[in-house]
Parts: C-alpha cells; sequence; structure tokens
C-alpha cells in the first residue's frame, strides 16, 4: 500500500524522452519523489512510450513505485485525416496501465500512433481506443482534452457528451476528469465545468500537473529548447512560449492546496496508484520457434544436439585431414558439456536461429565472418558452422563465451559482408513477421542521438543570439573528451571566462547548457541490431517508423533485458573485398584459394608481415602496429592474435608488447612466476595476456570452477573491488593448501590481477587474426587483384 502521507501522487509527467518537450530527466525526477516523500510517480510522455523501462528500473531500484502511462494524442476523426489543419485540432488524453493487460494495449496505442497515426505527431482515434481501452485508466487530458476545449467554445452538452463516451469506453471506474490549476488562460471556467460534470454524471476528479521541467524558475530552460526546435531565438516575437511557469514537480502539500476546492482530486491520485500494478519479467528468455525446430517437429534442444553432433563429426574429419592423431574424446566430452549448459539454461533456440541465418547467408554467397567477441570460445558455435575458429585447438573457453553463474543470454554477434548484410536483415524479418505490424516478432531497434556539449553551447548560444564568433570561441576551449560542461570548466580555466563574456546572457548559457546537455535529441535506428521474439513483439513493446522501417520505442539493453533476443548483424568491409579480390582473381582465369584451407604458415605471407607490407590488411594497416610487425616479425598465426589483442593504449604505455617481443627474440629471458605456469603461458613466453590462460591458471592452480574464473576475471577486469577481495582470498587459500608458500601466492595474485586488468580475450584477437590472415594472404600472393578490390 501506498497511502501514507503525503496525499499525493504525480500522474501527469513528461520526461526528457518527450523529445524537446520537458527538461525532466528520469534520474533527477526519482531524487525529486524522493525528497518529498511521495511513494508513487507515473510517466506520460508525449504520445510515445520511449523512456518507460528506464523509468521503471530507475524507480523501482529506488523504491518508488512506477506508474506506466502515455501522453496520447487523439485525432478529431480518424488517423487517415492528413491535414495541417486537422492536425491543429488533435487533443489530448492521459492514460496509465492497470495492470499487464492495460501495459500491452497502451503498447498497441502506441504503436498504432507511430506506425499508422503518424502524421506531425503520432496520433490515435476513437477505433483504436475502443479496441484496446481494457485494462487502461484514462484521465481526460486537462486543458488540452476535447472536453476542455468544447467548454471553452461554449458548447456543453457536447462536452458532456463526450465524458459520457469516455466512460463508456474505459469503465465506469476507470474514467477520472482531469483538474489542472497552472495558470492557464480559461482554466478556472474548464475547471468549474469539470466540477459540474463531475456531479452531473458521476464520474470522479482527478488533479495533475502535466510536469515539463524540474524546479520552480525552469520554464525559460525548456523555453530555450523549445526555440531549438522551433529553429527560433528568444528574441523572435514568434517563438515557441511555455504556456505556465507551474510546470514543474510540485510537493504534495502544495498540489493538496491548490486542489482543495475539487473533492477528491488529490486523494484520487492515490487512489490510482494503488490500482496501477505493472511488474516485468526479467527472468524469462523469449525464444522464437526456428524453422529448423518446426520442419524436424521436435524440441530445440533436440534439434541443436543433432546439428552439433552432425558438425561435429565434419570438423573432426577435417582435423584428421590435417593432423594425424587429436584426442576426438576431448571433442566430444567439451560439445557434451556445453550443450547440457545450454539445455540447463532454456537457450538452444538462440542458437538454432543463429545457424539459420548463417545457413541462408552461405546458401546466397553472402560472406559470413569466422567470429567475434566471445563467440569463437564455443565449440557448439564451430560444429554448427557459427564460428570457424576450432576452440580446442586454440585453447579457448566455453565460459568466457557463457557464465552459468551469470543469467545472462551470451552475444552471438554476426560479421556480414557489407553487399549482403541488408538481404540477410530482410530475410530475417521476412521470416518472423506475417500481417501487419501487430504480428511482427522481428524488428530494428531504436537508439537515440544524444545532445553533446559542444553542439549543446552551440545551440543555446545560437537561441540566446550570442554571436557565431564568440560561440565557436567557447566551443574550442571544450576539450573533445570533457564528459560534460562542468568537466570541461575544470579542465580550461579560460572558458569560463570566455562563456561570461557573452554580455548579459553568460549565466543563462551556463545554466542552460547544464540543463539540456545529454538530453536525447533525436531516434535513429541501432546499426546491427534486429529483435526477434516469440509472440508479436507489441504485446510487450511498442514499436515505431524511423526512417521509414519498423523499430521498436526500446533501446536494445531495455529489449534485451526483458528475454527478447537481439542479434548483432555488423556490416564488415574487409569480408567483401576478400570475397570481391576471389572473385577477381577467377575472372582472370588464375584458381582462387580456399580460404578454409589456407597454409598458415605460407612464408610469403609472414614475410609481407615482416616487412610491414599492410596497407588494406585487415586490423593491420594502422602505422603504429606496422611498425610492431617489422620489430616483431612474426613466424606463426599466434602471433598475429598476440599482436591484434595487445595493440591497444595499456599494453602499449605499460611496455608489455616490448616485453613480449623480447621474450619472442630471445633478448629477455624467458620466465615463468611459478614452475607449472609455463603449459599456460609457453605460447606466449611466460607472459600471462589472454583472459583465457587466467582463468586456466586459477582453475588449475588455486581451484577455481570454470565458472568462477570467469567471474574472477570479470571482477578484475571491471574493478569490481568487493568481489576482487573475496577472489584474492580463496586465490591465495587454494594455492596454499597446495603447498605454494604464502608470499609467492600473494605475489602470483598480484601479478594476474595487473595482466587481468587489460588482458584481451583470445576468442575475438583469433577470430580476427583470421580475416587479417586471409588478406595478408592474398595480398602476398594475388597483389594486383587485392589492392584493385581494395
Amino acid at each position: 500500500m501506498i497511502s501514507e502521507q503525503p496525499n499525493f501522487v504525480h500522474l501527469n509527467v513528461h520526461t526528457e524522452y518527450s523529445l524537446f518537450g520537458s527538461i525532466i530527466r528520469i534520474e533527477d525526477l526519482v531524487e525529486r519523489v524522493r525528497e518529498m516523500g511521495m511513494k508513487a510517480v507515473a510517466i506520460t510522455d508525449d504520445g510515445v512510450m520511449y523512456g518507460v523501462m528506464d523509468f521503471y528500473r530507475t524507480m523501482v531500484r529506488a523504491g518508488i513505485k512506477p506508474i506506466i502511462g502515455c501522453d496520447c494524442y487523439l485525432a478529431p476523426r480518424t488517423m487517415a485525416d492528413n491535414t495541417l489543419a486537422r492536425c491543429r485540432e488533435v487533443t489530448h488524453l492521459t492514460l496509465l496501465a492497470e495492470n499487464m493487460e492495460g501495459y500491452g494495449n497502451l503498447c498497441c496505442i502506441a504503436t498504432f500512433a507511430a506506425v499508422s497515426g503518424f502524421y506531425q505527431q503520432p496520433r490515435v482515434d476513437s477505433d483504436v481506443l475502443q479496441q484496446y481501452s481494457r485494462g487502461l485508466i484514462c484521465l481526460s487530458g486537462g486543458m488540452q482534452s476535447d472536453i476542455a476545449r468544447l467548454v471553452q467554445e461554449g458548447t456543453f452538452s457536447a462536452a458532456w457528451a463526450a465524458a459520457r463516451y469516455y466512460k463508456e469506453v474505459f469503465g465506469e471506474d476507470s474514467f477520472y476528469l482531469e483538474i489542472q490549476n497552472t495558470g492557464l488562460a480559461g482554466q478556472a471556467e474548464v475547471n468549474q465545468a469539470l466540477r459540474e460534470m463531475s456531479r452531473d454524471l458521476s464520474i470522479p476528479m482527478v488533479g495533475t500537473n502535466c510536469c515539463r521541467y524540474l524546479n520552480p524558475g525552469d520554464s525559460r530552460f525548456l523555453e530555450i529548447l523549445l526555440c531549438q526546435k522551433a529553429d527560433k531565438t528568444i528574441d523572435d516575437p514568434d517563438r515557441p512560449r511555455v504556456a505556465s511557469d507551474q510546470l514543474y514537480v510540485k510537493s504534495a502539500g502544495k498540489m493538496i492546496s491548490m486542489l482543495a476546492g475539487f473533492p477528491g482530486a488529490a486523494e484520487n491520485t492515490v487512489a490510482i496508484a494503488e490500482r496501477c500494478n505493472v511488474e516485468f519479467d526479467f527472468t524469462t528468455y523469449h525464444l522464437p520457434r526456428t524453422r529448423l525446430e518446426a520442419k524436424a517437429g521436435r524440441s530445440a534442444i533436440g534439434v541443436l544436439k543433432e546439428k552439433a553432433g552432425q558438425g561435429l563429426e565434419v570438423r573432426l574429419a577435417q582435423r584428421r585431414h590435417q593432423e594425424a592423431h587429436i584426442d576426438e574424446n576431448i571433442y566430444r566430452a567439451r560439445l557434451d558439456h556445453e550443450l547440457a549448459k545450454i539445455q540447463q539454461a532454456g537457450i538452444a533456440g538462440y542458437f538454432l536461429l543463429v545457424a539459420e541465418i548463417v545457413d541462408f547467408a552461405m546458401d546466397n554467397n553472402i560472406p559470413i565472418g569466422p567470429g567475434r567477441g566471445a563467440t569463437p570460445g564455443c565449440l557448439a558455435c564451430y560444429c554448427l558452422g557459427i564460428t570457424a575458429i576450432d576452440p580446442v585447438a586454440h585453447g579457448l573457453l566455453f565460459e568466457r563465451f557463457f557464465n552459468s553463474l551469470r543469467p545472462v543470454m551470451p552475444d552471438i554477434d554476426l560479421d556480414v559482408c557489407i553487399r549482403g548484410r541488408e538481404k540477410v536483415v530482410q530475410h530475417l524479418l521476412d521470416t518472423y513477421n506475417a500481417g501487419d505490424f501487430l504480428q511482427h516478432r522481428a524488428s530494428h531497434i531504436i537508439t537515440f542521438g544524444a545532445m553533446k556539449t559542444r553542439h549543446c553551447v552551440r545551440e543555446v548560444a545560437r537561441v540566446l543570439s550570442v554571436s557565431k564568433k564568440k560561440a565557436e570561441t567557447i566551443i574550442r576551449l571544450i576539450p573533445p573528451q570533457a564528459r560534460d560542461l562542468a568537466d570541461a570548466l575544470a579542465q580550461v580555466p579560460t572558458l569560463e571566462k570566455q562563456m561570461d563574456g557573452c554580455s548579459d546572457h553568460g549565466e543563462t548559457l551556463k545554466q542552460a547548457v547544464r540543463k539540456l546537455e545529454g538530453l536525447p535529441r533525436h531516434p535513429a535506428i541501432h546499426q546491427a541490431g534486429i529483435v526477434v521474439g516469440d509472440q508479436p513483439l507489441t504485446r510487450t513493446i511498442p514499436l515505431s517508423i524511423i526512417r521509414g522501417k519498423v523499430a521498436t520505442q526500446f533501446t536494445a539493453w531495455q529489449v534485451e533485458s526483458m528475454g527478447l533476443i537481439i542479434l548483432d548483424l555488423l556490416g564488415l568491409r574487409h569480408l567483401t573485398i576478400i570475397n570481391d579480390t576471389l572473385a577477381l582473381i577467377k575472372e582472370q582465369g588464375k584458381t582462387p584459394p580456399d580460404m578454409c584451407q589456407l597454409d598458415m604458415a605460407d612464408e610469403q605471407t609472414f614475410q609481407l608481415l615482416g616487412r610491414g607490407d599492410t596497407d588494406g590488411v585487415f586490423q593491420l594497416a594502422a602505422a603504429g602496429i606496422r611498425e610492431l610487425l617489422i620489430k616483431m616479425k612474426p613466424d606463426a598465426f599466434s602471433d598475429i592474435v598476440t599482436l591484434i589483442g595487445l595493440y591497444r593504449p595499456g599494453p602499449l604505455e605499460d611496455g608489455v608488447i616490448d616485453d613480449f617481443i623480447d621474450r619472442k627474440h630471445g633478448r629477455k629471458e624467458v620466465a615463468y612466476p611459478v614452475p607449472g605456469l609455463e603449459p599456460f603461458l609457453k605460447e606466449t613466453y611466460g607472459l600471462p595476456l589472454y583472459q583465457e590462460q587466467i582463468m586456466r591458471i586459477v582453475q588449475d592452480l588455486a581451484g577455481f570452477s570454470p565458472e568462477q574464473s570467469d567471474s574472477f576475471r570479470r571482477a578484475v577486469g571491471k574493478k569490481i573491488v568487493k568481489e576482487m577481495e573475496a577472489f584474492r582470498r580463496f586465490f591465495i587459500n587454494g594455492l596454499t593448501t597446495g603447498g605454494t608458500a604464502e608470499d609467492t601466492a600473494r605475489e602470483l595474485y598480484e601479478q594476474l590481477e595487473f595482466f587481468a586488468g587489460y588482458g584481451f580475450h583470445k576468442s575475438h584477437s583469433t577470430a580476427y587474426a583470421l580475416i587479417a590472415y586471409q588478406s595478408a594472404y592474398l595480398k602476398a600472393h594475388f597483389r594486383d587483384e587485392f589492392m584493385a578490390q581494395l
């Protein structure tokens, strides 16, 4: 229950996601609500639900009840009536989700508004409201409602009829007349009519404040934001204006006082908040039924085991061709282990989904990369053809890919030829979408462009009529790496003086930038992600149209947190270059090499690498890495893996690369901190460089489980101090129990902690080293063809 004092809940709050319509940041809102002692608060952004998931999670963490809503635009006739005149007649309704059915209906309404009804703004009509009214509480919309408009026009009978209509649509106990007291012209007349209407029609009243900024006095910053959107200056008589200086988040006491003449208006906010109970499930995966499952007529795990088993036999046959003696039992035992973990997590369908995509790409001659991220550490992916890296042969670990102690869906990202990527994406959308958008189970994903500090300074200065010359002088002083204006002012003492020198606008400029920087500016399409679910997306996520494409109204991490699958399909130019080079070689009448069966010890390729002749070679073309190639003189594929992983600021600054090269060429002794580490560190000359090496060391020497070793790797990499201390004690205890001196154990832990802080994961480096080697091989043997395609 939330009926403790203060006896008021804000039910009409617009956040930063009412793009250019509010400057209330969700993180600031939660602090203000907590300060005021309120137990609940609503989000009702303008026609969209962009901020719902961010709002929900933030409020729940703070112990405040989140009420999910939307300020809907209602077309006067139908959504198909697209004229500017009709657009100006659009009215408002505030809709709040009472339960999960209501939340789903709200998603459908928001989707209709953005996909079918968008004209100047997202709109719905009465037909949509009637169809999706269950589980929703409707507030009449304040001064922007059709009821208020009819009252002001003097057509009282029509206003009464409109109220009766909404009462019928949403139910006798789910429609409220919305009272606001924000000083707008005609508001007293409208409120008086609403009070009479409440008495005559037995419709309860509820009080709101249409909050669009946090503090009294912030209306000027909202006006600056509105001027940005309208491309006006603050001195322009035709600029947009904020209708009231009362649209801030007021205390319960102030709101109760303002609503004193309207019986039940304050108390009903609490009653509504108590009725609204939307709780999201973040623990269940929503995996689609794939074509492979449907064709086989069996469970996902059954199909996965069959396909992975068949794939393993193919891979083992390839290994036998390359190497006479291999321990097949290692492969079989590992695949069984991985499949058991996948089955336990209930994510077999995810692997089948990705395998389907890869099969489609292969069938259509669209090159797919050998893997990326931690995926090459999964033998099941190798057996399914998702990756082209043998994790057993390269010492890659499944737990680096999927740790069952952290119930998070593993990422299987795919690099795709840039020329074929759109075809793969369209295949995915066609496979899981049928009928209209309400039936879509796959969609693009939204992302938001934020108002960065430099852009914000430029725009605010323009609105305030600060000269372009002065504005650019200020902007040039802002360091590109500055987090925000406060950080820039701290780094550059002269910046504040320059801003203060903007005649009468210096302080306003600083304050406005602080208020507006970082706010979302516009929606865009996520460059790589496609979401796929087991049911129509609109049951859990509202959709929108962005640049002609259907996309979610929630961002990638929000979608993923709801258990839906996100597939990242990243266009990789070098896959296209390699493919085109092979085609050109064939056109020239030559025999193109088989990229899957290259000689991985090719002398010409390593000579090319050793002299730094790597213009156009994937990952190895930068001047700095070419210098390192010349120093290193790589003579094995593993050297390329190491170099790609080490070419980062941390290892470069700490001299780790130079140490590695010196040890490789015998200029420095190869030493092992503990004799037992040689099997793990031999390939890197005694230096623990890979995350996988560190994971194996703590398993073998200190008794960590595979899952614990990954958790240790993660804790050190992310500097999670509490976890690091617990692992430190566990590690030292494990070594000393095995007979290692405590001083030696501590010293070894410190070394591992140091290297784990910037250690790279070998899985990703190995996959990208393979593309690098393929590029170098083509340049070494087919230079003209390679450079022509480059």
